[in-house]
């Protein structure tokens, strides 16, 4: 659970509201919760959208398509690719410790490993609900792994 701290220390804010991307004078870009005063500011998603469930909490019992899969898996790499690329530019400028960074990467590595075909379609519960929330390009990786807590 520490190690998903630090995911969240990449992308600070994200686990609570709305997500902001910010770029600065420099050109260095961020993400929080809050706009960003006197920087260069694009809301990229208010909140993760609710995921239908049952009674059980767990969406329906039928596996997820390779279709859906792949579109969910796709999204949740190219956020991550921008995860590391965010978290690279912070660490050269910064904003974030060696530290930081060198704990958060495999964490990233950790949650890439389970975006794949068989961990997709075999998902119940929260792991399908993260799945599903990823389905949505516009929820951002962070904000599920938040709402649905999936592994």
């Amino acid at each position: 659970m520490r190690k998903l701290a630090v995911v969240f220390l990449l992308l600070p804010g994200m686990a609570e509201a709305g997500i902001y991307k910010c770029t600065d004078a420099s050109g260095n870009m961020t993400f929080s919760d809050r706009p960003c005063p006197g920087q260069k500011q694009e809301q990229i998603k208010k909140d993760a959208a609710p995921v239908a469930t049952d009674d059980e909490g767990s969406a329906s019992g039928e596996a997820l398509g390779s279709d859906f899969c792949s579109k969910s898996i796709s999204n949740g790499k190219d956020w991550l690719s921008s995860m590391r690329d965010v978290a690279r530019k912070n660490l050269n400028s910064g904003h974030m410790t060696q530290a930081q960074y060198d704990e958060g990467m495999p964490e990233l590595k950790r949650i890439e490993g389970k975006l794949t075909q068989r961990e997709c379609s075999q998902a119940q519960g929260k792991q399908r609900q993260f799945f599903e929330c990823l389905n949505d390009a516009s929820n951002h990786i962070a904000q599920c792994m938040s709402t649905y807590r999936p592994y």
